[in-house]
């Protein structure tokens, strides 16, 4: 049986993972209804998810520290959209290219409240910027192996793994905050087309 130490330590995390889920809830009602994340205040915050202010600093120490904890998880969902493309280890075509900026988009779009307040907030704050940064560097690194390994087998073209992989990471990053932030599904699909496009382009032997 599961000791007491066990036990409680599960029911504390399962604690915090509902109060994370009520603030994300929170948060995105607030800025869907007007207001900035930057601007919004502890109390503001508390009010809307029905929680007291102290529980609040029982799990958070301040405003940045909740952004990064629902943060992380919501950025590795983004970027797990793009993850057959990463994982295709057979011929990858167009439509596969495609596919996974669609993919990655719906996942932005899922959370893109959230999203957007990470990536304001990461311009002042350290710690989330850190995290932002760390994030986009893990996207970069499996951009730049996914070419590494078609250079290997032929299907991808002679370009520079790292920095290659680093203009693409970040025109994608870019494009999707500044673009699929309320955009309709044929919206997406041509910011998808756009992104496939270039990417298609600059990697891929079979598009000469």
């Amino acid at each position: 049986m599961p000791s007491t130490t066990r036990r409680s330590k599960a029911a504390r995390a399962d604690r915090k993972s509902d109060i994370e889920e009520r603030m994300r809830q929170a948060i995105t009602k607030l800025v869907v209804d007007g207001e900035r994340f930057t601007e919004l205040s502890v109390e503001r915050l508390v009010a809307e998810a029905g929680m007291a202010r102290s529980t609040f600093y029982v799990y958070f120490e301040d405003k940045g520290a909740l952004l990064r904890a629902i943060g992380a998880s919501t950025l590795h969902t983004f970027y797990e959209g793009a993850q057959a493309w990463f994982e295709n280890r057979g011929e990858v075509t167009y439509e596969d290219v495609r596919t996974a900026m669609r993919g990655l988009l719906e996942a932005f779009q899922a959370n893109e409240v959230v999203m957007g307040a990470v990536a304001e907030t990461a311009v002042y704050d350290p710690e989330v910027g850190e995290m932002y940064q760390e994030s986009v560097d893990g996207f970069v690194g499996a951009v730049r192996k996914l070419i590494q390994r078609g250079q290997k087998d032929g299907t991808i073209r002679d370009v520079h793994p790292a920095e290659t992989a680093t203009a693409l990471s970040w025109m994608i990053e870019r494009t999707t905050l500044q673009r699929a932030q309320g955009a309709t599904p044929k919206q997406l699909d041509a910011i998808a087309t756009g992104l496939a496009d270039v990417i298609w382009g600059t990697l891929y032997v079979a598009a000469r």
